[in-house]
């Protein structure tokens, strides 16, 4: 179903999109995405740093967060023209999505990218630093087109699951860490052997935290994607999953034969 509305504004900008000028496909997609991020806590700005450099990016949506009064940015939008390049629009916002992680000490960003009337939305994790697709599929979709309203779900999925910051640790917290081990107690439990396997086991261990991708399925159980330690992504189900407490918080964990993984996002 199309995410363009029949008439008005947003179709005529549509309609102008499809010329071979950057500005009007980008003109579109501002326009959308003001659309999309109507709530009064979002924002839609262009030309925006996702650092202190000089680096623009073309369209960035932000979150304010009243209890805290801050700002944050989660959605990275790089645009091209219609037949703009795919590569070179994705090495721009996967170079922005970096840049916001160091800067801001994410765990991971959101990025979209759009060529024309057609787009892409990824995620791009502090641990792999790459763009993944957040769509199962491999192509770009117009916004026109029949497949374009599974994006709903994708802004949804965003509004409920902002970036994170990850938490600095202090030298005398990295201390209790090594001496305790990790919070989360990986799955049957740890034998017993002398200090120096057992500091072995700790940092193999270690806990990683993880952003889990949810591909839904109609018949049979659906499934739950993320990056692991070496850039491969593992594909589990919920039952892979078990609940425990990581720093006072109720978080997923995965167990693999060498590392444990956590989430803080709802499995199920």
């Amino acid at each position: 179903m199309s995410i363009v509305p029949r008439e008005g504004v947003l179709r005529k900008l549509y309609q102008d999109a499809v010329d071979s000028i950057e500005y009007k496909s980008s003109a579109f997609w501002q326009i959308w995405l003001q659309r999309a991020f109507w709530e009064d806590n979002f924002i839609v700005v262009c030309e925006f740093p996702p650092d202190n450099s000089l680096r623009r990016v073309d369209i960035v949506v932000r979150e304010y967060n009243q209890d805290h009064n801050t700002l944050t940015s989660i959605v990275y939008t790089e645009s091209k023209k219609p037949n703009g390049s795919r590569r070179e629009v994705e090495e721009q916002a996967a170079d922005a999505a970096r840049l916001a992680i160091e800067h801001d000490n994410l765990a991971g960003v959101y990025a979209m990218t759009t060529v024309g009337t057609r787009f892409r939305i990824w995620y791009m994790s502090a641990e792999a630093q790459v763009l993944e697709p957040l769509d199962e599929t491999d192509e770009y979709i117009d916004a026109d087109s029949e497949y374009a309203s599974r994006i709903w779900g994708t802004i949804e999925f965003i509004k409920g699951e902002p970036p994170l910051r990850i938490a600095p640790v202090l030298p005398s917290q990295a201390l209790l860490a090594a001496q305790q081990g990790p919070s989360i107690a990986p799955q049957g439990g740890v034998e017993d052997h002398d200090d120096e396997s057992r500091t072995a086991e700790t940092e193999e261990r270690a806990p990683a935290l993880v952003h889990v991708t949810k591909r839904v399925h109609t018949f049979g159980p659906n499934e739950f994607l993320f990056k692991d330690s070496r850039g491969k992504t593992r594909t589990t189900t919920k039952a892979d999953w078990t609940m425990q407490t990581h720093n006072g918080n109720n978080v997923w964990v995965y167990q693999g034969s060498k590392m444990t993984y956590y989430t803080n996002q709802q499995i199920g």
